[in-house]
């Protein structure tokens, strides 16, 4: 189940992909019409397209980073988990250049939030249900900590590796994903859990070679 889960996560994630890189090649020829309108000195035609755009663009994904594929991430999770009657709150700081690709970032808060939507659908109503994202950077590290509720206390083994209780149990689902990041940047994870409260932690530092191109 978890081998078909992932299966079908890699295949929505190479779906978006394909979206986004047509997203990118409409904007593209968006912006060789405009260039083109001023050109010709058809300067109000081309502020009138631009301001349609922008209102676009800012009705459809909300603006947490400035970068298109993580924007698109979190306002696709903050409403997933509106759905299930839960608050997504993302605090964020990012200065400069990211210490990880962006594909790579999307993909492992992907899992990460997806596991936190997940556990905290099952958690009680009461108190409100919160999933609390903490993503800043500082200097060549990148350090992002995950808090949602849980139904119960998940059994976790030397702070990385999630004990599933049952077969079905996905909260750690993803987790392996996660930790070849993790690994792939040099970083580290770390992970507990009280009886309503479950947190992921990690960092990723920046290397030669993972530098953003």
């Amino acid at each position: 189940q978890q081998i078909q889960a992932q299966e079908a996560f890699y295949q929505q994630a190479l779906q978006k992909d394909t979206q986004l890189k047509t997203l990118l090649h409409d904007e593209k020829n968006f912006l060789l019409g405009v260039i083109g309108a001023l050109q010709e000195g058809r300067t109000t035609y081309a502020l009138t397209e631009m301001q349609k755009k922008a209102a676009q663009l800012t009705s459809n994904i909300t603006t947490y980073t400035g970068l298109l594929p993580l924007d698109n991430l979190l306002t696709v999770k903050t409403a997933d988990a509106a759905q299930a009657d839960i608050v997504l709150r993302p605090a964020i700081a990012l200065y400069g250049t990211l210490p990880i690709d962006q594909l790579d970032l999307v993909v492992l808060l992907g899992n990460a939030l997806d596991n936190a939507i997940h556990a905290a659908s099952q958690a009680p109503l009461e108190p409100k249900r919160e999933i609390l994202l903490t993503m800043k950077q500082l200097e060549d590290r990148l350090l992002i900590e995950i808090r949602n509720p849980v139904k119960e206390k998940v059994p976790i083994k030397d702070h990385t590796t999630v004990l599933a209780a049952k077969q079905d149990d996905l909260h750690g689902f993803g987790l392996a994903t996660i930790a070849r990041i993790v690994q792939k940047y040099d970083g580290g994870l770390w992970l507990d859990c009280t009886d309503n409260t479950f947190t992921l932690k990690l960092y990723l530092e920046n290397t030669p070679l993972c530098q953003n191109s």
